[in-house]
């Protein structure tokens, strides 16, 4: 009965994955998946305006990143994504070229500021977002293998409480057909 409760419990929170994934979290995105093609726009209205350099270093990595990022919002994983933050955290080169940038973006108009906090606001929601249901998932699942692990012990217990109570029973017994027979004689 055990095992059939776990599978259920396992069954159950696949099936909730499996509909938050394939479902939910693609409506959910929407909205943050317009905003980064909104400053994808602004980006380039910028350019084709003059306000901005199309071959400036700050453009092209904006430009990429977005675009990266607009790619990469329905199929984010957290593994992934922590794998690349740790290369770009070890990779002094890469974190030479983006102070380079950033000093260069500083040095632009507020518009192209804008931008850039716009385009880290929408990052930041959609990393809270996955990192809020990453960790529900996680404890979701520590809290069902707790509990199976509970489960056994209790039922692992019952059981010897129940042959030890058959053990004592029959002990019982023999010591009282041994005191019948003592007093018939």
């Amino acid at each position: 009965m055990i095992y059939f409760n776990i599978i259920i419990s396992l069954f159950s929170l696949w099936a909730i994955l499996y509909v938050y994934n394939n479902h939910i979290s693609r409506t959910l995105f929407d909205a943050k998946i317009c905003k980064l093609f909104a400053l994808r726009d602004e980006l380039t209205l910028m350019v084709m305006g003059n306000k901005l350099d199309g071959e400036s270093k700050e453009y092209g990595a904006l430009l990429y990143s977005i675009n990266h990022y607009i790619n990469a919002t329905r199929q984010f994983e957290i593994i992934t994504f922590l794998r690349r933050l740790n290369e770009l955290q070890s990779n002094e080169k890469i974190q030479n070229e983006i102070e380079c940038i950033k000093s260069g973006i500083e040095n632009h108009s507020s518009e192209l500021k804008q931008i850039m906090l716009e385009y880290f606001q929408v990052l930041d929601s959609i990393y809270d977002r996955h990192m809020r249901c990453f960790v529900w998932s996680l404890r979701l699942m520590i809290s069902a293998l707790i509990s199976c692990k509970i489960s056994v012990e209790y039922t692992k217990k019952a059981f010897n409480l129940l042959s030890a109570s058959s053990e004592h029973k029959k002990e019982i017994e023999e010591n009282h057909h041994f005191f019948k027979n003592a007093a018939i004689v």
